[in-house]
C-alpha cells in the first residue's frame, strides 16, 4: 500500500477533505487498485477508503462522474480477473446509492450502469466467493445483485428494467454451482426492492413459475444430473427464503402462496 494511502487512512475524517483536494493523484491510484489481486489492498484498504470518502462527500464530483462513466465497461470485461468486475460493481453500488442525494448521474449514465449490472449477473462465469486469505472475497454475483438493488432504489428506476433483472437472476441459478455464502439473501433483497417499487405481483408470479418450469423441463430432458441438482438447489434455496420474507413482511400473498406450492412439490 502506498504511503499516500496510509496517510489518508490515518487522518481524522474532518482533516481528510483539504488533504485529498490537494492530492488528485490519490484518486488515480484508488481507481487503479479497484481489482487488485490482494484482498487486503483491494477490500480492506482501497474499498474502505473509497466508501469513507464517498460517504463524507469528499471525492470531487467530477471524479465521481468520471468513474460512473468508466466503471460499467469493467463490469462486463469477462477477459479480466473477477476482482475487477466484482469490485467495480461494489464501487458503482456506492456511487448509485450516494447519487440519490448527490444527483450527479445523467439518465444515460444510469441506464448504462443498469444494463451492465444486469449483464454481469447473467453472464458472470467466475462464481467463487471467498478464495483464500491472500485473495480474499471475489463474490461477483453477490456484488452484481448489490448494484442492481442500488439501481432499483434510485429515483431514475423505471419498472421496465425489472423483468430483465429477474431473467438475469434466473440464469444465475443454472451456472453449474451451488451458492453457499448466503447469495439467496441477496437475490431476495433484489426481489424485495422491486416489490418496494411496485412491480406487479403477477409479473413476479409468472417469473417464479418460469423458474420451476425450467426445473421440471431439465429433469424431463436431461434427467437428474449433477447440473439439475445444482439448479434445483439454488432455485429452492431462493424460493424458501422468498417465502419467509413475504410472510414476515405481509406482502404479495399470492406470490407467497405460489412459493409454498412449489416448495412442497419439489421438497418431496
Amino acid at each position: 500500500m502506498s504511503t499516500l494511502f496510509n496517510e489518508v487512512l490515518s487522518l481524522a475524517a474532518e482533516k481528510r477533505r483539504p488533504f485529498v483536494q490537494e492530492r488528485p493523484e490519490l484518486f488515480v491510484q484508488m481507481f487503479e487498485r479497484i481489482g487488485h489481486p490482494e484482498g487486503k489492498v483491494r477490500d480492506q484498504q482501497n474499498y474502505r477508503l473509497f466508501i469513507e470518502l464517498l460517504s463524507a462527500d469528499q471525492i470531487p464530483h467530477d471524479i465521481v462522474k468520471q468513474w460512473a462513466s468508466q466503471l460499467p465497461a469493467q463490469l462486463v470485461d469477462f477477459e479480466s480477473t473477477v476482482f475487477g468486475r466484482s469490485f467495480s460493481a461494489l464501487w458503482l453500488a456506492g456511487i448509485v446509492h450516494a447519487d440519490r442525494q448527490l444527483q450527479l448521474l445523467s439518465s444515460a449514465q444510469y441506464e448504462t450502469i443498469v444494463q451492465a449490472a444486469t449483464k454481469l449477473l447473467s453472464q458472470e462465469h467466475d462464481l467463487r466467493s471467498f478464495i483464500d486469505e491472500k485473495s480474499g472475497w471475489a463474490h461477483s454475483v453477490a456484488h452484481a445483485v448489490d448494484l442492481l438493488v442500488a439501481c432499483v432504489e434510485h429515483p431514475m428506476f423505471t419498472l421496465p428494467a425489472g423483468p430483465p433483472m429477474l431473467q438475469a437472476m434466473k440464469h444465475a441459478f443454472w451456472k453449474e454451482t451451488v451458492f453457499v455464502d448466503d447469495e439467496e439473501e441477496r437475490f431476495v433483497r433484489l426481489v424485495a426492492a422491486l416489490i418496494g417499487r411496485s412491480l406487479e405481483e403477477e409479473v413476479l408470479v409468472e417469473w417464479l413459475e418460469q423458474l420451476f418450469d425450467r426445473v421440471e423441463q431439465v429433469a424431463y430432458t436431461q434427467g437428474y444430473t449433477p447440473s439439475w441438482f445444482k439448479g434445483r438447489t439454488n432455485t429452492m434455496h431462493f424460493t424458501k427464503t422468498l417465502y419467509f420474507k413475504l410472510k414476515f413482511s405481509h406482502q404479495y400473498d399470492r406470490l407467497r402462496g405460489v412459493s409454498s406450492i412449489f416448495i412442497q412439490k419439489w421438497s418431496q
